[in-house]
């Protein structure tokens, strides 16, 4: 993950793309409540997948969220060992997000590169 701080959309695609990660592409792009223009990457690697936010007028990179396909954990911290980040790092803004049905339970964590 420290190796993908920096790149745009398009970059960090390349390094990720092969046989073992599948990436999925949803080019539509949506405008969230918070005035910012996303498209997504989805990059799947087993039962983990990194999930790019991005602008698609400018590729570059809003957030990236880090979740498993076994859908909720109890501890995200294997989360950003997955990543390589840890919790201090400052040069992204990490956000554990709490299951709404759960709040003891985690769906991801959502790593924000500082500006």
């Amino acid at each position: 993950m420290p190796a993908l701080i920096g790149m745009n959309a398009d970059q960090i695609a390349k390094p990720l793309t092969g046989q073992a990660i599948r990436p999925d592409h949803d080019r539509t792009p949506r405008d969230l409540p918070t005035g910012v223009t996303e498209a997504i990457y989805t990059y799947w690697h087993d039962t983990t997948a990194l999930v790019v936010s991005y602008n698609p007028t400018t590729l570059k990179v809003n957030n990236f969220f880090l979740k498993t396909r076994h859908g909720l954990t109890s501890d995200y911290t294997s989360l950003l060992k997955l990543a390589n980040v840890s919790q201090y790092d400052k040069r992204l803004s990490i956000e554990p997000m709490a299951s709404v049905a759960n709040p003891q339970l985690y769906t991801g964590v959502k790593l924000v590169p500082a500006q």
